[in-house]
């Protein structure tokens, strides 16, 4: 039903019950390396400030997708490439 797309969600440790979705993203750009430090946890492209609730993605190419509306419940930044 996707076609190709996913998003990422993230749970926080401390408190299993909230739970933070990504818009989609095209799995073409999928790259899945990790990092974590003390303001941030997220994958290549795709930032999740923990302070703030809110992803920043500076995927390439990004394009939106219709379906985030029913997606994504966590706000989100788009940086230009």
């Amino acid at each position: 039903m996707l076609g190709g797309m996913a998003y990422l969600r993230i749970i926080d440790s401390k408190e299993p019950e909230k739970v933070y979705r990504t818009p989609l993203y095209d799995t073409q750009s999928l790259d899945m390396r990790t990092f974590e430090d003390d303001a941030e946890v997220g994958i290549t492209w795709i930032a999740f400030e923990k302070k703030d609730k809110a992803f920043v993605i500076s995927m390439p190419q990004w394009e939106e997708n219709w379906l985030n509306i029913f997606i994504s419940n966590t706000p989100y930044e788009i940086l230009e490439n």
